[in-house]
């Protein structure tokens, strides 16, 4: 008498047995999908912080080499500092000496002039200009840098002439 087949009983544990198992499933997915989505989302803005931070580093080189190497011949600031007698050497040398826009000037003045009217030098550069070639640019050289070597020799000079003396003094 109490046991008895009764089919909508039977349905509806069933229905919740399911019901239950559907939602634990769809929870798993759920969670699934979440964790996904986050390790998703920690990789690209890792990608990103990484991007910006090789942009940054970038930058900085950039800001360094503007700020400190001489864009026409290369010599940096130090260098240029100890052979200058002013006292802003290499700011003195980046706006005169090698001013970036004089040479941008020239080049266009070589360009628009005529090829008959050319001296010597304009002729030359001319060439250099035609060929793509960047040799007539003072790569390593400055007229600082000149003035210190000619210091040196003419100190060496002066040195080898004393211990010239100084020997025949001996004698």
């Amino acid at each position: 008498f109490f046991f008895f087949n009764d089919t909508a009983t039977t349905e509806i544990y069933t229905e919740q047995i399911v019901g239950s198992v559907r939602c634990v499933q769809e929870t798993v997915d759920n969670l699934y999908n979440l964790l996904i989505m986050i390790i998703m989302m920690n990789i690209v803005s890792g990608i990103i912080i990484d991007t910006f931070g090789q942009l940054r580093e970038n930058t900085k080189k950039y800001d360094y080499d503007v700020d400190n190497i001489c864009f026409m011949c290369g010599l940096d600031r130090e260098t240029i500092d100890k052979a200058s007698d002013t006292k802003n050497g290499f700011s003195y040398h980046v706006r005169v000496d090698h001013n970036v826009y004089n040479y941008l000037f020239y080049i266009a003045y070589i360009m628009n002039k005529a090829k008959t009217e050319f001296t010597g030098i304009e002729s030359y550069v001319w060439e250099k200009i035609d060929k793509k070639d960047i040799s007539w640019f003072p790569i390593y050289k400055a007229l600082v840098i000149k003035n210190l070597q000619e210091k040196e020799e003419s100190h060496q000079i002066v040195n080898s002439i004393e211990k010239v003396r100084a020997e025949q003094e001996d004698l």
